[in-house]
């Protein structure tokens, strides 16, 4: 599977450039880390009391489908997505700047496993765009104009095969 991975601070615009990106990336799977917890069904439903359990879920409804596991090493659900998705799918991932594969950072201070930095810098440096933080509207709009036509440049590869 083809990787877009999008992080930086809190509050810095990444969410919305996703948002402005979306429609014009083939269709695309969004996986969206966060450091707050995720909410618990209601307290002894039998969801609740499966997923407390340690039990994997997953609860389908008629409007999606909602997957609970404890996830100690975040690589395996990269793993497991590789090997459910075709070869050519896009995932857009937000989130986890510890990641070391390549990445774009809106923010300062870019880590890094970098490839493309959204955010205050000097003129003239190619591996940046200059935009405030956070994100205003019109640098929203230039920086998915700009990754609507490079997006592929940012890039990689994750194979069925965890060690590929």
């Amino acid at each position: 599977m083809k990787v877009l991975h999008v992080a930086g601070p809190s509050g810095a615009g990444k969410t919305r450039l996703i948002e402005a990106l979306l429609p014009s990336l083939p269709v695309a799977w969004v996986i969206k880390w966060t450091h707050h917890p995720i909410g618990q069904d209601k307290p002894g439903s039998d969801t609740d009391r499966l997923s407390l359990g340690g039990t994997p879920t997953i609860l389908a409804g008629p409007d999606g489908l909602v997957a609970r596991w404890a996830l100690g090493n975040r690589s395996l659900l990269y793993e497991y997505m590789a090997r459910m998705l075709p070869d050519d799918a896009l995932v857009v991932i937000e989130g986890h700047h510890a990641d070391s594969h390549p990445k774009v950072w809106i923010g300062s201070d870019p880590p890094p496993s970098s490839a493309l930095v959204i955010g205050p810098a000097a003129q003239g440096d190619s591996h940046w765009l200059t935009a405030a933080l956070p994100l205003t509207d019109k640098d929203i709009i230039n920086a998915s104009d700009f990754l609507r036509h490079h997006y592929q440049r940012y890039l990689y590869t994750i194979g069925r095969d965890a060690h590929e």
